[in-house]
């Protein structure tokens, strides 16, 4: 994947903190069977996943959220790019089909997550609250 200095990127992106990387299954087609997987990074537009299998690009997948706080229902998804190391698969994946109150929460929880990211580079007081919809997976310092 080629990358060119501008950013693609439409959504925020929050990262899922390493204390917390949580498993994901997804599962493919009609296929009942779940591939385990680690989300690593999520926005309204898809996430980023780490798993043992091989996917292809295009491959469509289904999957559920579940964090603390954030929790969605079946979103499906499609493989976009995927970086192999050794024996795992990172990949990005681009949502194709997700309700708007599962989308509106994922981008408010990410939207929250940057200001807070810029509120700590300005050095500002009083970053941290608990109406943040990042708070329930944050594990900042500041966190009250």
């Amino acid at each position: 994947m080629k990358h060119h200095g501008t950013e693609r990127r439409k959504h925020a992106r929050l990262p899922v903190m390493k204390n917390i990387a949580k498993p994901v299954e997804l599962l493919l087609g009609e296929s009942s069977t779940p591939v385990p997987a680690i989300l690593l990074d999520l926005s309204g537009g898809g996430m980023g996943i780490l798993t043992f299998v091989p996917f292809k690009p295009g491959t469509v997948i289904c999957a559920k959220i579940d964090l603390p706080g954030l929790k969605t229902n079946v979103i499906e998804g499609k493989v976009m790019w995927d970086i192999a190391r050794e024996n795992t698969f990172r990949l990005g994946i681009s949502f194709v089909k997700i309700e708007k109150e599962d989308f509106d929460k994922v981008e408010k929880a990410a939207e929250d997550f940057v200001k807070c990211e810029n509120k700590i580079a300005l050095e500002e007081k009083n970053i941290c609250h608990p109406r943040c919809h990042y708070h329930a997976i944050c594990d900042k310092k500041i966190k009250v």
